[in-house]
């Protein structure tokens, strides 16, 4: 099977669509996406600081370790259940739009030459229509055809290659900055901002979560795979540093899920 014809950016213009709609729920309550949106900020701006750091050579693909996965997000709160909170849900939500809507942004300004029309509709215009449609009723049927079956076939494909790669991909240093850039700088980033924002109450509002809570969200904000599988495509054009890259968002998840366990027992306690 050519995987490729499923790791097109194209193709994941329906979970585009979805962004949008869940953008658009979300622009309904400007004062509970104010804190959320500024987190987002800080969970972009020390990850990229890491990886510039790192990978000074590569410093261009600093994008790659800024979205946060909507639909990995989704899923561990199911599986984490009642370790997480209804105030953590909703502001780790609100997070994972605002985090996806500035990295689409940034991808559609540092990449506007590189970005094909059909990816730029794709991409863009599709969070662009769902932001303004009035309804859509067949969100939750179109929502779990996304998570289930689009999304996953996605990655997948995307990730095919490394199937047959050698295991220096898995080791070398752009797969580890890639991971530690995520794994590390999303939960410090997201807590830090939140520190910072909770000293401006008329600003961001008052904080729904408490800071370890914070670090249990920001934790699950490392995993990214969808939009940064889409950058990737568009930020390296030879396949090394593309599968390197790739293995360091698998490396990100598991790791980034193990430290969201750790922080969401200690923040129930």
């Amino acid at each position: 099977m050519h995987w490729s014809i499923f790791a097109r950016p194209e193709i994941l213009a329906p979970f585009f669509f979805l962004v949008g709609l869940q953008l658009r729920a979300e622009l309904t309550h400007i004062g509970q996406i104010a804190l959320p949106s500024f987190a987002a900020l800080g969970g972009m701006a020390l990850p990229a600081l890491i990886f510039i750091v790192r990978e000074p050579h590569h410093r261009g693909a600093w994008p790659i370790v800024a979205p946060t996965d909507l639909a990995l997000v989704m899923a561990s709160i199911i599986i984490l259940g009642r370790r997480i909170s209804p105030a953590l849900r909703t502001f780790l939500l609100a997070l994972a739009v605002a985090d996806d809507l500035f990295s689409l942004l940034v991808m559609a300004a540092k990449y506007a030459t590189a970005i094909r029309l059909s990816n730029l509709i794709a991409t863009m215009g599709a969070v662009a229509l769902g932001a303004l449609l009035p309804s859509f009723s067949w969100e939750i049927p179109l929502t779990f055809v996304v998570n289930y079956f689009l999304l996953p076939i996605y990655i997948v494909a995307s990730f095919a290659p490394l199937f047959s790669a050698p295991h220096s991909v898995w080791s070398s240093h752009l797969a580890i900055s890639i991971a530690a850039a995520r794994f590390i700088g999303k939960p410090i980033g997201i807590f830090c901002f939140m520190l910072i924002a909770s000293r401006a109450p008329r600003i961001f509002g008052k904080r729904s979560i408490s800071l370890r809570e914070a670090l249990a969200g920001g934790a699950l904000a490392g995993m990214g795979l969808a939009v940064s599988l889409v950058i990737t495509s568009f930020t390296f054009a030879s396949a090394e540093p593309a599968s390197q890259a790739k293995a360091g968002l698998v490396l990100a998840v598991p790791l980034s899920f193990l430290m969201a366990v750790l922080f969401s027992k200690r923040a129930a306690h």
